[in-house]
Protein backbone atom coordinates (compact mmCIF):
# COMPACT_ATOMS: atom_id res chain seq x y z
CA UNK A 1 0.00 0.00 0.00
CA UNK A 2 1.54 3.61 -0.89
CA UNK A 3 0.27 6.25 1.06
CA UNK A 4 1.93 9.87 0.28
CA UNK A 5 4.71 8.35 -1.90
CA UNK A 6 5.54 5.90 0.88
CA UNK A 7 5.29 2.18 0.05
CA UNK A 8 3.69 0.70 3.61
CA UNK A 9 3.63 -3.25 4.31
CA UNK A 10 0.44 -4.15 5.89
CA UNK A 11 1.12 -6.54 8.75
CA UNK A 12 -2.64 -6.51 10.42
CA UNK A 13 -5.64 -4.94 10.45
CA UNK A 14 -8.79 -5.34 12.60
CA UNK A 15 -12.26 -6.37 11.15
CA UNK A 16 -13.32 -2.70 10.03
CA UNK A 17 -10.37 -2.11 8.09
CA UNK A 18 -10.43 -5.30 6.59
CA UNK A 19 -14.23 -5.17 5.50
CA UNK A 20 -13.54 -1.37 3.95
CA UNK A 21 -10.60 -2.82 2.04
CA UNK A 22 -12.58 -5.82 0.64
CA UNK A 23 -15.50 -3.33 0.54
CA UNK A 24 -13.17 -0.46 -1.70
CA UNK A 25 -11.68 -3.04 -4.00
CA UNK A 26 -10.60 -0.35 -6.75
CA UNK A 27 -8.54 1.79 -3.68
CA UNK A 28 -7.06 -1.40 -2.79
CA UNK A 29 -6.93 -3.80 -5.50
CA UNK A 30 -4.97 -6.55 -3.01
CA UNK A 31 -8.08 -7.08 -1.34
CA UNK A 32 -10.30 -8.58 -4.22
CA UNK A 33 -11.04 -11.51 -3.23
CA UNK A 34 -12.94 -12.58 -6.81
CA UNK A 35 -8.70 -11.94 -7.85
CA UNK A 36 -7.19 -13.29 -5.73
CA UNK A 37 -9.44 -16.58 -5.99
CA UNK A 38 -9.28 -16.28 -9.06
CA UNK A 39 -5.11 -17.19 -9.28
CA UNK A 40 -5.79 -20.12 -6.88
CA UNK A 41 -9.03 -21.61 -9.22
CA UNK A 42 -7.48 -20.87 -12.32
CA UNK A 43 -5.53 -24.40 -13.01
CA UNK A 44 -9.06 -26.13 -11.83
CA UNK A 45 -9.71 -25.54 -15.16
CA UNK A 46 -6.87 -28.58 -16.38
CA UNK A 47 -8.63 -31.04 -13.54
CA UNK A 48 -11.47 -33.70 -14.56
CA UNK A 49 -13.73 -32.08 -11.55
CA UNK A 50 -13.72 -28.86 -9.39
CA UNK A 51 -13.70 -31.74 -6.58
CA UNK A 52 -10.73 -33.27 -7.82
CA UNK A 53 -9.23 -30.23 -8.30
CA UNK A 54 -9.59 -29.41 -4.24
CA UNK A 55 -8.82 -32.18 -3.22
CA UNK A 56 -5.91 -32.57 -5.07
CA UNK A 57 -4.28 -29.06 -4.23
CA UNK A 58 -6.00 -29.54 0.01
CA UNK A 59 -3.42 -32.31 -0.16
CA UNK A 60 -0.54 -30.80 -1.47
CA UNK A 61 -0.67 -27.87 0.49
CA UNK A 62 -1.24 -30.32 3.48
CA UNK A 63 2.04 -31.03 4.80
CA UNK A 64 1.67 -32.80 8.02
CA UNK A 65 -1.75 -34.79 6.58
CA UNK A 66 -4.31 -33.30 9.40
CA UNK A 67 -6.78 -32.31 6.60
CA UNK A 68 -6.61 -28.88 7.57
CA UNK A 69 -4.46 -26.30 6.83
CA UNK A 70 -2.86 -23.45 9.05
CA UNK A 71 -1.41 -20.19 8.10
CA UNK A 72 1.63 -21.15 7.18
CA UNK A 73 0.90 -24.48 5.38
CA UNK A 74 -1.55 -22.38 3.45
CA UNK A 75 0.89 -19.64 2.46
CA UNK A 76 4.00 -21.65 2.18
CA UNK A 77 2.09 -24.42 -0.35
CA UNK A 78 0.31 -21.94 -2.40
CA UNK A 79 4.29 -20.21 -3.29
CA UNK A 80 5.43 -23.58 -3.78
CA UNK A 81 2.82 -24.21 -6.66
CA UNK A 82 3.76 -20.86 -8.17
CA UNK A 83 0.27 -19.40 -6.87
CA UNK A 84 2.09 -15.94 -5.60
CA UNK A 85 -0.27 -14.04 -3.23
CA UNK A 86 1.31 -10.58 -1.63
CA UNK A 87 0.98 -10.80 2.18
CA UNK A 88 -1.95 -8.39 1.70
CA UNK A 89 -3.46 -11.32 -0.69
CA UNK A 90 -2.64 -13.90 1.93
CA UNK A 91 -4.58 -12.21 5.15
CA UNK A 92 -7.73 -11.88 2.58
CA UNK A 93 -7.55 -15.11 1.45
CA UNK A 94 -7.19 -16.48 5.49
CA UNK A 95 -10.44 -14.48 6.79
CA UNK A 96 -11.94 -15.69 3.61
CA UNK A 97 -11.44 -19.44 3.45
CA UNK A 98 -11.01 -19.95 7.46
CA UNK A 99 -15.36 -19.29 8.51
CA UNK A 100 -15.48 -20.74 11.69
CA UNK A 101 -12.25 -18.77 12.86
CA UNK A 102 -10.33 -21.77 14.02
CA UNK A 103 -7.04 -20.44 12.24
CA UNK A 104 -7.66 -23.42 10.15
CA UNK A 105 -8.79 -23.92 6.53
CA UNK A 106 -10.42 -27.43 6.43
CA UNK A 107 -11.55 -29.15 3.40
CA UNK A 108 -15.25 -28.31 3.45
CA UNK A 109 -14.15 -24.99 3.94
CA UNK A 110 -11.72 -24.61 1.67
CA UNK A 111 -13.63 -26.23 -0.79
CA UNK A 112 -16.84 -24.18 -0.29
CA UNK A 113 -14.94 -21.10 -0.87
CA UNK A 114 -13.69 -22.16 -4.61
CA UNK A 115 -16.81 -23.91 -5.59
Amino acid sequence: MYLSGFKFMLVSTDEYTSKYMEDNTEIFPEASLNQILAKIAAPAAKAASLQEYVVGLLGKLDKNGDKVLDFNEFTDGLRSLGIHVSNHEEQALMRRFDTNNDKRISMEEFYNVLA
